[in-house]
């Protein structure tokens, strides 16, 4: 994006049994409009196309969860919003394992769509759009020879519901 918007939706390849390690149970009250879960999990390596992987290092959003007014979005779509947090409709948390939401969807055609999806199962991932400030990010070649870029901090935007997430380990659902 001319922005400077990272977003991503590319294949993944797990690092380990990371992504496994706390996955949201979910106990689903059929009223709820909350959604939570895993929008970003750390120390998870995935592909960006076939040009290198990229892991998100604990810590990322320390600063930027700070003042960050982000927005909750389906599929990335600036114009479909489900939450934001100066509205206290979406709330964010950073944990060891990764960066923890949850979202009260609104009573709208796309928060009914993004709760029929997820409470079916056919939505059950996440993903963010970022920006790197200078310095944020550190790059090095695996043993593969492949180049690995680490994001250790982020200026976030939004976390999407989405239909491909980036990152496998990443989670929603109907809390």
């Amino acid at each position: 994006d001319d922005n400077g918007l990272e977003v991503r939706r590319t294949r993944t390849a797990l690092a380990g049994d990371r992504a496994q390690k706390g996955k949201l149970e979910i106990r689903a009250d059929s009223n709820s409009r909350t959604v939570s879960g895993y929008a970003v999990v750390y120390d998870q390596e995935t592909l960006i196309g076939d040009a290198y992987a990229e892991v998100v290092r604990e810590g990322a959003f320390t600063e930027t969860l700070k003042t960050a007014d982000v927005r909750a979005l389906f599929n990335h779509d600036s114009g479909r919003p489900l939450g934001r947090t100066s509205a206290g409709t979406l709330r964010l948390r950073d944990d060891n394992f990764g960066l923890w939401f949850s979202l009260d969807l609104p009573n709208t055609r796309d928060g009914d769509d993004a709760l029929s999806l997820i409470r079916r199962g056919d939505l059950d991932g996440m993903s963010f759009g970022f920006v790197v400030p200078r310095g944020g990010d550190r790059w090095s070649r695996r043993s593969d020879g492949m180049e690995l870029r680490e994001l250790l901090q982020v200026d976030l935007l939004e976390i999407s519901i989405v239909t491909f997430p980036a990152y496998k380990g990443t989670s929603a659902g109907v809390a």
